[in-house]
């Protein structure tokens, strides 16, 4: 079993979908991967997760800039554009924990669940 933890900020609020009856929420997470080149010059880099989860009630708490941890199932995909190939990573978020506030959470909103629990399913994309 494959399984792929991050930690990373949401790029924009979450989004609620449906595909063949089934609810699920989409998400987008920008995480840093900073590194020295070999002149020991710092190389700023962000790779990006495609994120989906079947917990609907957690949506209202990803908003953008909100810095999130999420687990679960990884998935490659590849896709040509103009002649070069790209792949992009995506992960179907079994746990999701919340590691700041969100940004537009009122003070009166009930605080947001410290983690989120789902079964591994195969979410659609």
């Amino acid at each position: 079993m494959q399984q792929l933890q991050i930690i990373g900020r949401l790029g924009q609020d979450a989004v609620t979908r449906e595909s063949n009856g089934r609810k699920f929420v989409s998400f987008s997470v920008a995480v840093d991967d900073d590194y020295k080149d070999q002149n020991g010059q710092k190389v700023e880099r962000t790779n990006w997760y495609d994120c989906t989860t079947e917990q609907l009630a957690v949506a209202q708490y990803l908003t953008k800039g909100t810095l999130v941890f999420a687990q679960g199932k990884p998935r490659i995909d590849q896709y040509t554009k103009d002649g070069k190939v790209y792949a992009t990573c995506r992960l179907n978020a079994s746990k999701i924990q919340l590691l700041s506030k969100p940004q537009d959470q009122p003070t009166t909103q009930q605080p947001a669940p410290a983690l989120v629990t789902a079964e591994e399913k195969d979410l659609p994309f």
